[in-house]
């Protein structure tokens, strides 16, 4: 009887282990996918930013520094932070902490950041002539534009995986609204039209959804609702303050902030709003989540 050739027997065993491989790694993570949730923490004393695995696991400080920073936003690709230091305006730095650069200094204090999808610009909160502004700026810090020019306070915006909308906090109406700007037609279309506070808008992966936060059943809640504005869904039933919706690259589950326990803590739940589990476990404040891709120095 003719054998098998030695290259056609090596490949038999060399692809189930690769597979057993793969589903260890998988279970070692706590069955997670490969991801980073990026986190503003005051559990030094002030506010710093903060990386950990999608199961709370391997929780690192970055910044370890005396100044307060915050509105932290993982490029998509997740190999780039970019935050605000209270004191000089927004930097931006590599997924390990290392080779920081300041971006600009003149910020909103209220600024929120996000990432192009292609990770060449920023999107945030300018004062301009002592109006909040939706602004873009170069990564590397060049060319920073106005995109709305309006005489309404805008104060958290995100940018829409298609790179052809944002999702934009406006008070143009009187209260905080969530409008779903064209970049190419600079038309805007309000989504949420609530006469309560709607705010911290964050795009699916494939933008057809848009999660976000709500006071209008009393509390703020974490709600979902189509871009096209239908089929809205309360997502959270929390005694607290829910807020901050970050969706996992997947598009399978929510990152969100809440206050339920007594301080802010950072919390994942299914994209449907079950299985809600708290992942820092701190005492201190922990807020602001950022979920993305991981790249290969985090693994």
């Amino acid at each position: 009887m003719e054998s098998s050739p030695p290259a056609r027997n090596f490949l038999a065993y060399l692809v189930p282990l690769f597979f057993f491989i793969l589903c260890a790694s998988y279970l070692l993570q706590g069955g997670q996918e490969t991801s980073t949730i990026a986190f503003v923490s005051d559990r030094r004393g002030n506010r710093d930013i903060f990386l950990m695995h999608p199961n709370g696991r391997s929780q690192k400080n970055l910044t370890n520094s005396p100044q307060e920073e915050y509105a932290v936003a993982l490029s998509k690709n997740g190999s780039k932070i970019a935050y605000v230091s209270r004191q000089d305006g927004i930097y931006v730095m590599n997924i390990d902490g290392k080779k920081r650069k300041k971006v600009i200094v003149e910020v909103s204090e209220n600024t929120r950041l996000d990432w192009s999808p292609d990770g060449s610009q920023l999107i945030f909160v300018g004062d301009h002539d002592g109006n909040p502004e939706i602004c873009t700026v170069d990564s590397d810090g060049n060319n920073v534009l106005n995109i709305t020019k309006s005489l309404v306070h805008e104060a958290y915006s995100a940018w829409c995986p298609d790179n052809q909308r944002l999702a934009v906090v406006s008070n143009q109406d009187g209260n905080s609204e969530i409008f779903i700007l064209g970049l190419n037609t600079g038309q805007s279309e309000n989504l949420t039209r609530s006469v309560a506070n709607d705010d911290h808008p964050a795009w699916s992966r494939f933008g057809h959804q848009i999660a976000f936060s709500s006071d209008r059943d009393g509390d703020q809640e974490i709600y979902l609702v189509n871009a096209d504005g239908s089929n809205l869904r309360r997502l959270t039933y929390s005694q607290g303050t829910d807020q901050y919706p970050s969706w996992s690259p997947s598009g399978a589950k929510i990152a969100f902030a809440t206050n339920r326990d007594g301080n802010f803590e950072v919390y994942v739940m299914n994209a449907d709003g079950t299985n809600q589990t708290n992942i820092t476990r701190n005492p201190a404040d922990d807020t602001s989540p950022h979920w993305s891709k991981t790249p290969a120095i985090w693994n």
